[in-house]
């Protein structure tokens, strides 16, 4: 039988899934580079549908005590006491919604974030690690994180440790000083306690 076919609607759909799929893409890799402002948009839209812009808020009320995020006249703003542009807050914040806004859609998915600890606070660290750790098994999305922070790296192994988990690896580059070749090696939350401990300089990730 012969099929009519709606191009307007067939094309709104295909640019759609174009839209979605380029900001799925996008959001994979997060680094102090990152900029999100085209897709804050979308991803708002997305969390609604999905009924998950309330978790966000949570954690946002965690975190930094932000109420919630929305979109107001197509530019997303925050309630800290008042609307507040995101564009004008810290790169803590901004740094965390990427991180947040991409593991809810990114599920059963890689994520990649370059410099993790980038703007935010060593003294949230630790709230900000288990937030993490529990949404990456909840959403199943594996991440690969890296950072030079030492207090970053306590905090993950605190918490890896408080949260009794077991999926975590932590691996360390380091360079040969005989040989100066560049190596890898993992370490579990005791070796890791051990050398955090006992040695000066702490380049991981």
């Amino acid at each position: 039988p012969l099929k009519i076919v709606d191009y307007s609607t067939l094309f709104n759909t295909l640019d759609q899934n174009i839209q979605y799929s380029f900001m799925s893409f996008s959001l994979s890799y997060i680094s102090a580079f990152s900029d999100f402002n085209d897709m804050y948009n979308m991803a708002i839209s997305a969390l609604k549908l999905n009924n998950k812009l309330e978790m966000l808020n949570e954690y946002l009320n965690k975190m930094f005590n932000i109420s919630k995020i929305d979109t107001i006249n197509d530019e997303p703003y925050l309630m800290i006491d008042k609307w507040v542009k995101l564009s004008e807050t810290g790169q803590g914040i901004k740094t965390f919604i990427n991180i947040i806004f991409s593991m809810f859609i990114l599920e059963d998915r890689a994520l990649f974030i370059d410099e993790i600890e980038n703007g935010i606070h060593y003294s949230l660290f630790d709230e900000f690690w288990e937030i993490i750790l529990n949404l990456s098994k909840d959403r199943n999305i594996q991440i690969f994180a890296t950072t030079h922070s030492k207090e970053c790296i306590e905090s993950y192994n605190r918490v890896s440790k408080k949260l009794n988990d077991t999926q975590t690896v932590y691996f360390e580059m380091a360079k040969n000083k005989k040989t100066k070749k560049l190596f890898m090696r993992n370490l579990d939350n005791e070796q890791l306690e051990y050398e955090l401990s006992h040695h000066g300089r702490y380049r991981g990730e």
